[in-house]
C-alpha cells in the first residue's frame, strides 16, 4: 500500500473532483507520503464530519474540512501508510463507515494494458468488467472499463447513492482504461458506469464485460461471481478426439426460451433435464443453443446481443448455464452456442457510442450502420474491439466449457456492402467490397481458439460464396471447422414447396449441392431460419396430409445421408410415428460408418442414377474403405409406386434393406423389401451388377452390402428397426387379406391338404426344406391355393396372409429355416422331422386363417393386378386433385 511519490494539495484538482471532472482521483485522494509525514485526503459528498479509523490501533482521527465543500484532509507524523477506514457523519445524522477505495494500487498491470491495446489480452474476461477480489485482506469488486473518448468515468450504485462524484475511476497510466476497486461491493450489487464525454455530456452505460444484467427495461448491470465447480474433466480431456471429421456429428438446435412448453419454470436447470432427455432419446450427440446472451430485443431471437458476457436473466445466471453444460457433458453430449459478433443494438445504455463517440463501431456511419438489421457493426480493425470479441468467445469456451461456437451471419461481416445499396457503403483500400478487418478477425479468432482449445468446434453460418471458409489459416483460409450449407436447404425447401406435379421443373435442386459439396466442410440441416415462427417444417411441404408426411420422411432421409455433418431445429416431430422415424434414422446415421467416415472425401459418395431426377428418383451410394460398410440409397419423391424397379449396385453380392421410410411403424403403407437381394449379372445404371426392388411413392430406403455375411452383427437400434419393419409388413398384410374374406368356400379342404403337404415336405427333405416347401406351394397355387404357396416360402416378396399361415405352420423353430435357405441346410434331419410334426399339429388351429386367405386368393390373378393398378390410379387422382386445389 506504500506510495512512492509525494504530493501537495492542488486545489484545482480538488475543484475538478468536486465537479466530476477529474480522470485520476488517486493522484490526490487517499493516503500519500509527503515529506516527513502522511497525508490522507477524502471527498465525501454531503458529509458533516469525516474521521480516519486506524484498524490496527483502534484510534480515531478527525479529518479537517477544507475550503471546498465535501473535501477533507488529515496530516500525521506516520512515515508509512497504515490500514484505515473512513467514518462519515452526514448532515442528516446518518453514520457510515467504509474502507477507502483510494488507498489501493492499480490491479491491472502494465503488461496487461499493453496486451489489451495490442488486441491479445485473451483472458480479458478475468480482468475487465466487475471482478470480485480480495486485496490486502479486503474483499470487494474491482471495476475496469475501456473508454478512449471519456473525460471521466465513475461507478454508480447503491453503495454510493448512485452519485457520480463519489466513486470516480482512475485512468490507468494515461491509457484509455479506467479502474477502481471498491471494498464491500459484492455479488448481487447493482451498478453502472457514468461517463462524461469530451463535450461535457454526462450519461450512463451498462458494463460491456458484465457477467449479469437486469432484465430490460432496467439499464443496470449486476456484480456476479463465477464460482461453479465443473465435474467434466474426463469429457474435456477426450474432447480433442471428438473433433474428428470422420466421426458422426448430429446437432439438435434448441431455442431455450421456447423448448418444451410443458416447463412451467423455464431456466437452465429445468432445461438441462428436459433437453438432455430429448437429445439422448433421439440419438443426438450435440446440442446447439440459440443465443443465450442478454438482449433487449425479444424479436431478434437473441441475435441482437446486449450483454456479450452475460446470459439472459430469464434463464438464470452464468453459474446456472455452467450447470447445464456440465449436465450435458456427464451424458456425453456436446454443447454449441450461437454467437452473434456481427452486430450490436443502438440502445442508449449499451455499446452504441459507448463513451460519447465512436468506440466499438466505426467512426464513419457508412461503415458503422448495419442497415440489414438496423443495428451497428463492430469495428474489427480496432484492436481493443477485436480483443473484446475474441476474449468473449474464449470466455464461453474456457470459463463455461462449451464445445463449439457457431457464428451467425458471417456474410454480413465479410462484405462491406451487405444489405446496402450503392452510395451506402465504402469500399476497402483496394476498391472492393471485402471487409479486410473482418477477414483478419476470423483468422485471428480461429487460430487462437485452435491453439488454446484444439478440441473446440468453430462453425460458420455463411450464405455467401466467399472461398476457403473451412480451409486452415496457414493455407490462407478463414480457419473454420465447418460451414452450414444454406444453399442446400434453400434448394430443398423450394423443391418441397413446389406443387407435386410441377416438381420435375425443380429437379436440379435435388442434385445441385453435390457439385460443390467438397469445396468446404459442409453441415446439412434445417435451422430456425427455415421455420417460420417455430411452425414444423412439414407444414411448408406441398401436397395433401399423407403426401406431406411421406415426403418429409423421405426428404429427411436424403438429408441425413448427404456427405457432411448434420443439424436439425427442434419441434419437428408432429406425431409419434415421426418421432420414432427421427429417432431411428438418427441411430442409423450414428451406427453406419459410411454416413460419416468419408464426409469430406469425394471417394465416399457416388451417384448411381440421376437420370430420373425429374421423376423425383435418385439412387446413390456411400462408402468407406471397407466394402462391407457400403450403403445404397433409393430416394423417390414422386407420387408413383414402382414394382420390379432395377438399380445398379457397386459390387456383386447380397444387399439387405435395413431402413425404409414407408414401413408401417413410421405411418407408411408397408411397401418394404424384407427379403435379401442377390445381385444379378444384368447391366443397369452403367454397372454390371443390379438388384430389383419395390420402391414406394414418397419413400427413402437404405440397402447394406453383404450384410448377411457379417459374423459380428450388433444388436443396434437399426437392426431392431429392421426387425420391426419385417414384422409390421407381415402383420399389416395379413390383416388386409383377412378383411377381404367375405365367405367360406370349399377350397378350405384344398388349402388344408396343401399345408399338410408343405409340412410333410419339410420333414422329408434334408438338404433344402425351404426350397421343397416352395415347390409344393407352387403346385398348390395351380389349384387356387396361393396362400399355402406363400406359407411354404415365407421370405417371398408378396408377404401375403398365406405366407403368415405357412410361417406359423412350420412353427417358430422352422421360421428361421424358411427365412434363410442357407440356415436350413445346416439343420439336422431329426430337427426337421420334429418341426414337421409341430407344423402338422398346428394345421387344425390355423385352418380358419387358411380358409379366409384361400378364399381371398381364389380370385383371379387379374384381380390382383387390377387392385395394384387401382392403388396407383387413386394416388395419381389424389395428387391431381390436390394440385388443382393448390392452383
Amino acid at each position: 500500500m506504500r506510495r512512492d511519490y509525494g504530493i501537495s494539495i492542488n486545489w484545482e484538482e480538488v475543484h475538478a473532483i468536486s465537479h466530476g471532472l477529474h480522470d485520476n482521483p488517486h493522484h490526490i485522494l487517499g493516503p500519500h507520503i509527503e515529506g516527513d509525514g502522511l497525508v490522507i485526503n477524502a471527498f465525501v459528498k454531503n458529509a458533516l464530519k469525516v474521521e480516519v479509523v486506524r484498524e490496527n490501533k483502534k484510534e480515531v482521527l478527525e479529518m479537517r474540512a477544507s475550503g471546498i465543500a465535501d473535501f477533507f484532509t488529515l496530516r500525521t507524523d506516520d512515515k508509512k501508510i497504515f490500514p484505515y477506514r473512513l467514518r462519515a457523519t452526514y448532515r442528516d445524522g446518518g453514520v457510515f463507515e467504509y474502507k477507502d477505495s483510494y488507498c489501493f494500487e492499480p490491479v491491472i498491470d502494465n503488461q496487461e494494458l499493453a496486451s489489451f491495446s495490442q488486441g491479445v489480452l485473451y483472458d480479458a474476461y478475468d480482468i475487465m468488467g466487475a471482478q470480485v477480489k480480495t486485496i490486502d485482506g479486503v474483499k470487494g469488486t474491482c471495476f475496469t472499463v475501456w473508454a478512449p473518448n471519456a473525460q471521466r468515468v465513475s461507478v454508480l450504485g447503491e453503495f454510493n447513492m448512485w452519485e457520480g462524484n463519489r466513486s470516480i475511476m482512475r485512468r490507468v497510466n494515461d491509457t484509455a482504461v479506467f479502474e477502481l476497486f471498491i471494498p464491500g461491493v459484492l455479488a448481487g450489487d447493482e451498478y453502472k458506469f457514468e461517463i462524461r464525454n469530451r463535450d461535457g455530456r454526462v450519461f450512463t452505460k451498462t458494463d460491456p464485460y458484465s457477467f449479469a444484467n437486469e432484465v430490460f427495461p432496467s439499464d443496470v448491470s449486476k456484480v456476479s461471481e463465477i464460482n461453479y465447480k465443473f465435474k467434466d474433466s474426463a469429457w474435456i480431456k477426450s474432447r480433442d478426439k471428438n473433433k474428428n471429421l470422420e466421426k458422426p456429428m448430429n446437432v439438435l438446435e434448441v431455442n431455450p426460451f421456447t423448448f418444451d412448453d410443458k416447463l412451467n419454470d423455464r431456466n437452465f436447470k429445468t432445461l438441462a433435464e428436459s433437453v438432455l432427455a430429448y437429445a439422448s432419446d433421439n440419438n443426438y450427440n450435440y446440442v446447439e443453443l440459440m443465443p443465450i446472451m442478454d438482449t433487449i430485443n425479444g424479436a431478434s431471437l437473441g441475435y441482437e446481443t446486449h450483454g456479450f458476457y452475460s446470459v439472459s436473466e430469464v434463464l438464470g445466471t452464468v453459474n446456472d448455464f455452467m450447470y447445464f453444460v456440465d449436465c450435458m457433458h456427464k451424458n456425453s453430449i456436446g454443447v454449441i452456442i450461437d454467437w452473434a459478433p456481427y452486430q450490436f443494438g443502438k440502445e442508449e445504455h449499451g455499446l452504441a457510442y459507448f463513451d460519447g463517440d465512436a468506440c466499438y463501431e466505426d467512426s464513419n456511419p457508412l461503415r458503422a450502420n448495419n442497415q440489414a438489421f438496423n443495428t451497428l457493426n463492430f469495428n474489427y480493425g480496432r484492436k481493443e474491439v477485436s480483443n473484446f470479441l475474441i476474449s468473449n468467445a474464449l470466455f464461453w469456451v474456457e470459463k463455461c466449457h462449451v464445445d463449439g461456437i457457431k457464428i451467425s451471419s458471417v456474410a454480413s461481416m465479410l462484405y462491406l456492402d451487405y444489405g446496402k445499396s450503392d452510395g451506402e457503403w465504402l469500399p476497402n483500400i483496394y476498391g472492393s467490397n471485402e471487409n479486410l478487418d473482418a477477414i483478419e478477425f476470423f483468422k485471428h479468432l480461429n487460430s487462437i481458439m485452435n491453439k488454446r482449445n484444439p478440441g473446440v468446434i468453430m462453425i460458420a453460418e455463411d450464405s455467401s460464396l466467399y472461398p476457403d471458409v473451412t480451409l486452415d489459416v496457414e493455407e490462407e483460409g478463414l480457419g473454420f471447422d465447418y460451414k452450414w450449407n444454406l444453399g442446400w436447404s434453400d434448394d430443398m425447401l423450394r423443391y418441397a414447396e413446389t406443387a407435386v406435379v410441377d416438381r420435375r421443373n425443380e429437379a436440379n435442386a435435388l442434385t445441385f449441392s453435390l457439385l460443390y459439396a467438397y469445396n468446404e466442410n459442409y453441415m446439412y440441416g434445417v435451422s430456425h431460419n427455415d421455420i417460420a415462427f417455430s411452425n414444423p417444417l412439414i407444414e411448408k411441404i406441398a401436397g395433401n396430409d399423407i403426401q406431406k408426411k411421406a415426403f418429409y420422411k423421405a426428404w429427411l432421409g436424403y438429408m441425413m445421408t448427404q456427405p457432411g455433418k448434420k443439424y436439425m431445429y427442434m419441434n419437428q416431430d408432429t406425431d409419434d410415428e415421426l418421432k420414432l422415424y427421427k429417432k431411428d434414422i438418427n441411430a442409423l446415421y450414428e451406427e453406419e460408418p459410411a454416413l460419416s467416415a468419408l464426409d469430406y472425401d469425394d471417394v465416399g459418395f457416388e451417384w448411381i442414377n440421376t437420370i430420373k431426377a425429374k421423376d423425383g428418383i435418385l439412387v446413390f451410394t456411400r462408402k468407406t474403405k471397407k466394402k462391407d460398410d457400403t450403403l445404397v440409397f433409393v430416394l423417390n419423391l414422386s407420387a408413383e409406386d414402382y414394382q420390379g424397379f432395377m438399380i445398379g449396385v457397386p459390387y456383386k453380392g447380397k444387399y439387405k434393406e435395413i431402413f425404409n421410410s414407408d414401413a408401417t411403424i413410421y405411418g407408411g403403407e408397408g411397401n418394404v423389401n424384407s427379403r435379401m437381394r442377390q445381385s444379378a449379372d444384368k447391366v443397369c445404371d452403367e454397372r454390371s451388377q443390379s438388384i430389383t426392388t419395390t420402391v414406394a411413392a414418397f419413400s427413402f430406403s437404405v440397402y447394406k452390402y453383404n450384410l448377411s455375411n457379417s459374423t459380428t452383427a450388433k444388436k443396434t437400434t437399426t437392426k431392431k428397426a429392421e426387425a420391426k419393419l419385417v414384422e409390421e409388413e407381415v402383420k399389416e398384410k395379413t390383416k388386409a387379406e383377412t378383411k377381404k374374406t367375405t365367405k367360406k368356400t370349399s377350397t378350405v379342404k384344398k388349402a388344408k391338404e396343401t399345408v399338410s403337404k408343405a409340412a410333410t415336405s419339410v420333414s422329408k427333405t434334408a438338404s433344402s426344406a425351404a426350397k421343397k416347401a416352395s415347390d409344393t406351394a407352387k403346385k398348390a397355387s395351380d389349384t387356387a391355393t396361393k396362400a399355402a404357396s406363400t406359407v411354404a416360402k415365407k421370405a417371398s416378396d408378396a408377404g401375403k396372409a398365406a405366407s403368415s399361415a405357412a410361417k406359423k405352420v412350420t412353427s417358430k423353430k422352422s421360421n428361421d429355416t424358411a427365412k434363410k435357405e442357407t440356415d436350413s441346410k445346416k439343420e439336422t434331419e431329426a430337427k426337421k422331422e420334429t418341426e414337421a410334426k409341430k407344423a402338422t399339429a398346428t394345421t387344425d388351429k390355423k385352418a380358419t386363417t387358411a380358409k379366409k386367405t384361400s378364399t381371398a386368393k381364389k380370385t383371379s390373378t387379374a384381380k390382383k393386378a387390377s387392385t395394384a393398378k387401382k392403388t396407383s390410379t387413386t394416388k395419381k387422382a389424389s395428387t391431381a386433385k390436390k394440385t388443382d386445389s393448390d392452383k
